[in-house]
């Protein structure tokens, strides 16, 4: 949820990362950039009241994206190709036979 409207966030191979209004089945905004290669998972959450995307690319790079701002808040040299956010805010990473767990916010 941004705003009070429920949505869906996705990856590309482009390199892109899309919020899709589902009420209205169409794109929030234009396409958010940053990732240097194709994006291989996503994952959505709320940290510090704060809705965000977790999206991992192909090209080495995790970064936290703000969904009500459409900006970058941190980036980490990793490429995961699963990701999830626990209800504590720790973001879970896994890549090849390792998982990675950050942060916390509670």
């Amino acid at each position: 949820m941004v705003d009070g409207r429920p949505v869906a966030v996705t990856g590309a191979a482009d390199a892109t990362v899309r919020i899709w209004d589902l009420t209205t089945h169409q794109p929030a905004g234009e396409p958010m950039t940053g990732h240097p290669d194709a994006v291989l998972a996503v994952a959505c959450a709320e940290l510090d009241g704060r809705p965000v995307a977790v999206i991992s690319g192909y090209g080495g790079t995790l970064r936290v994206w703000n969904l009500r701002t459409l900006r970058s808040e941190s980036v980490a040299m990793l490429s995961g190709t699963a990701l999830d956010v626990d209800p504590a805010g720790h973001i879970v990473v896994a890549f090849d036979q390792d998982v990675a767990v950050f942060g916390g916010q509670r």
